[in-house]
């Protein structure tokens, strides 16, 4: 058990950044590195090891104890309690990975190493299986998602800047950008071009000498941008309804918005119950499963007692790792900025795409945000 434990501690804590990335290669290879991470974290700690703070306690313990009381008024209580222990399972990389790092130093070389290696698996698989599908003929939208090598672009740009000498890295750096965006842009998602933009303008932001000034210029930039994207599809709409438009722009999402706060669940505080929303309108008319915002489907889903609940836990981790952040040094600021640009990545493909208990919002960012915290603590000691 020592052994194991002693293994766990040094290198088995750090398998969250490699999950997604097995997840995308297939479900199956990503339920078993996943479940082997956990059944590995139970076998390793001890209840001695918990070690948390006690507001951070508090809050995690609150969020999952509402979600899932929603289970409770769900009309599928098998589905709600199923989607709940998912979720839960997933979320348990928060309170794993600080209660590893309270007892030990942070290894950041091997874990970016992984994490830009993950990347890098990402980028070729999607290219690699965009390549296959447009040889085959098939609908290249309807059959490739790049949504995992979206987020974890800043993590691929920082490792081939470590890994290799300047000027190489350089020219690497820019071959794998342009493959990356030409696939996204190849398979048609402007969602996921969005999120790889929006992780790669942070990334940038900070490791530049231009700062926030570069995010200022990608914010006036932007309603030419979303023009631009949006011109195609004025076919689409007779006559000048603005509406309309916005529907069109965002694949019909503001439908599936305006139709949740239209239809709202009718239990306020606990909403229809994990994993209930593909039951009620506006789903149960579109036909997808999620609200494609993690807010809107919190809400519906667990109720005003939910959103209160996860978005207070957020906000705590959140405001930590931000406090710390301003009063970093240079140097720590240039180290945390793939952690930051790949949670600004997450937090944008979480308000159009994947919800709340997706592999990346309730895994990799809860474990980024405790890598993050902890890194930024001690830099600041």
């Amino acid at each position: 058990m020592e052994r194991i434990r002693e293994s766990f501690l040094r290198v088995g804590w750090m398998l969250p950044v490699l999950v997604p990335t097995a997840a995308s290669l297939g479900r199956a290879l990503g339920n078993v590195l996943f479940f082997s991470y956990l059944i590995w974290a139970l076998l390793a700690l001890r209840p001695r090891d918990l070690r948390l703070p006690p507001v951070l306690l508090g809050l995690y313990c609150a969020t999952v104890l509402v979600f899932l009381l929603s289970a409770t008024v769900a009309v599928d209580p098998g589905e709600a309690v199923h989607t709940w222990f998912r979720w839960f399972t997933y979320t348990l990389a928060l309170p794993i990975t600080l209660m590893v790092l309270a007892q030990q130093t942070l290894d950041e070389q091997r874990l970016l190493r992984w994490a830009g290696i993950a990347a890098l698996a990402a980028l070729l698989y999607f290219a690699g299986r965009l390549v296959y599908v447009w040889l085959q003929g098939e609908d290249i939208a309807g059959n490739v998602n790049g949504m995992v090598m979206a987020y974890v672009l800043p993590f691929l740009v920082v490792w081939v800047r470590d890994r290799w000498p300047p000027a190489t890295a350089r020219w690497l750096q820019i071959l794998l950008l342009v493959i990356a965006i030409v696939a996204l842009l190849l398979a048609n998602s402007s969602t996921e071009v969005l999120v790889a933009a929006g992780g790669l303008l942070v990334l940038t932001a900070f490791l530049s000498r231009f700062g926030l000034r570069i995010l200022w210029a990608a914010a006036v930039l932007l309603p030419a941008v979303l023009v631009f994207e949006l011109l195609p599809k004025l076919q689409q709409v007779q006559g000048v309804d603005w509406q309309a438009l916005l529907d069109i722009w965002s694949s019909h999402r503001t439908t599936i918005w305006l139709g949740a706060f239209q239809s709202p669940p009718e239990n306020v505080w606990l909403g229809v119950g994990m994993g209930n929303a593909q039951f009620f309108e506006p789903l149960l008319s579109v036909k997808v499963k999620s609200m494609h915002n993690f807010l809107v489907d919190t809400w519906f889903e667990t109720g005003v007692l939910g959103l209160v609940a996860s978005l207070s836990l957020l906000a705590y981790l959140m405001g930590s790792v931000l406090r710390a952040l301003r009063a970093a040094t240079p140097e720590a600021k240039r180290r945390a900025a793939p952690w930051v640009a790949s949670i600004v990545a997450i937090l944008i493909a979480a308000s159009l795409d994947n919800s709340y208990g997706s592999l990346s919002f309730c895994l990799l960012m809860l474990f980024e945000l405790a890598v993050l915290r902890v890194f930024l603590q001690r830099k600041a000691a």
